[in-house]
């Protein structure tokens, strides 16, 4: 049954190559109750809908090019870009899919500056703006700080006033950022969990990489793993699961499918399991795995079940 629907003036464009992403795109709409939180457009401000009616409750000032919405506790937190998207989300000279290859290392996937910004969701009010530079998906944000990587580090805001807490040493992440592809940063209690690609990306974007865990408290360094190619085309996994990090090699049915459970602050290995299935595939269907609090859902050769408790597939 539909219940609603709303016209989007301007959306990205359906000649983007297969597989390409721009992976940023499913940031920019967000659900909490019954509001729903989005960009009715490429370049249009942030909207508040009602989720059972369709309605406008509210278009925030100051936010047209917004590029990526989380909420938490009230505040919408934003990547808002810069520069103009244009029409189909590519510049007006862009007339091929050849072209659009290019331009997929552009505006999305440049580091050209970008401004993250507070905004409380029930009135509007702009409670601070922060101009910097933003990898695309990593803004992450719980009570404690707003936290992501600029290009260079892993940097932390206070939630209530944009000040920055600490910034990290150098984080490394795939020089060459693909449309399709993104680090991966995850904040869980103490620690802040971060993969960036490989510095020497494959064909898929990613490759055999580091992950690295920081304290929340300074951002000093608490523990690095190996962190496997668990992504094709698209972003890799970090999942915190009764509270342990995971994560396992699933790019292709090639790989061993190993998942391993870290303690989130000293690194310490508590679970290991293989699986107990025949899950071979030429290759991960390109989108990313997810996870419940009882599974992790990865993207193998369909979707697979995980219980990292019984460890089985």
């Amino acid at each position: 049954t539909i219940l609603w629907k709303r016209n989007i003036a301007d959306w990205h464009t359906r000649l983007w190559p297969l597989k390409s992403g721009p992976a940023y795109l499913p940031r920019r709409l967000v659900a909490n109750n019954n509001v729903i939180y989005v960009t009715l457009g490429l370049d249009a401000p942030l909207t508040a809908l009602d989720a059972v009616t369709g309605k406008t409750l509210r278009t925030y000032p100051k936010t047209e090019l917004t590029d990526e919405i989380l909420y938490h506790s009230g505040v919408l937190y934003l990547v808002r870009n810069a520069v103009s998207a244009g029409r189909d989300g590519v510049k007006a000279d862009v007339k091929t899919v050849s072209d659009i290859r290019k331009e997929a290392t552009s505006r999305a996937w440049g580091e050209e500056r970008r401004f993250v910004m507070a905004v409380r969701a029930e009135s509007g009010d702009i409670l601070w703006e922060r101009e910097t530079t933003v990898l695309p998906i990593t803004l992450a944000a719980n009570d404690r700080l707003v936290c992501f990587h600029d290009g260079t580090k892993l940097v932390a805001l206070a939630p209530s006033s944009g000040k920055e807490l600490w910034s990290s040493q150098p984080a490394e992440r795939s020089r060459k950022l693909r449309s399709f592809f993104a680090p991966t940063l995850v904040l869980h209690s103490d620690a802040v969990l971060f993969s960036g690609g490989s510095v020497k990306p494959n064909d898929s974007g990613g490759g055999n990489n580091t992950m690295v865990a920081l304290s929340a408290e300074d951002g000093r360094k608490l523990w690095e793993a190996p962190h496997p190619h668990s992504g094709y085309k698209s972003p890799e996994d970090i999942f915190v699961v009764d509270n342990l990090v995971w994560f396992g090699a699933t790019v292709s049915g090639g790989v061993d499918g190993v998942h391993r459970g870290y303690d989130p602050v000293t690194g310490k290995m508590e679970r290991e399991f293989a699986p107990d299935v025949e899950t071979y595939w030429f290759h991960h269907r390109c989108h990313r795995g997810k996870a419940t609090e009882k599974y992790l859902l990865t993207s193998r050769t369909g979707i697979e079940f995980l219980d990292v408790r019984k460890q089985t597939w």
